[in-house]
């Protein structure tokens, strides 16, 4: 049976057979979207996570800057600054401070008071996945470092 005005075979648009197109449409794209906030989800779940690292690394004074308490040794002069527990700070590319540690005790390299001091650091928990760090010691200036040498231990700062 057609209504007046109607094409025969075509559904009026109030029936729910009309309605259903669109219904169906709707539930493709919850679906859809349940589906990619599940991926999503899964994604971060998965994501491989970077472990924090020890950065560890010497820093050496000359001897004009050192001084002897045989046979510890630190900073003199214009380089007081630098004895046990000097700040080490390390930042990231984009100059972030990432991780924060201190000088060890100094040591002369050699036996005799001409010898360079030498004193060890190791600041934890430094995030990896930068190409490189920055590391500053005290107020002095930041130095660029691999990341492959500081993840190896292999940071050598100089002064002096």
């Amino acid at each position: 049976m057609t209504s007046p005005g109607s094409v025969p075979g075509e559904v009026p648009p109030e029936s729910p057979e009309a309605q259903r197109p669109v219904k169906n449409r709707q539930t493709t794209y919850l679906l859809v979207g349940i589906a990619v906030l599940a991926l999503a989800g899964l994604f971060l779940i998965l994501k491989p996570t970077s472990t924090p690292f020890e950065l560890r690394g010497e820093l050496t004074l000359t001897s004009d800057g050192a001084f002897s308490m045989n046979p510890r040794c630190g900073g003199k002069d214009g380089y007081d600054d630098i004895n046990k527990g000097a700040s080490v700070v390390v930042y990231d590319s984009g100059d972030k401070v990432i991780a924060t540690g201190s000088l060890d005790e100094g040591r002369f390299a050699s036996k005799g008071l001409d010898s360079p001091c030498v004193f060890t650091f190791a600041v934890a928990g430094v995030p990896d996945g930068e190409e490189f760090y920055q590391v500053q010691v005290s107020h002095r200036g930041k130095v660029a470092v691999q990341a492959e040498d500081a993840k190896a231990g292999r940071t050598s700062l100089s002064l002096g």
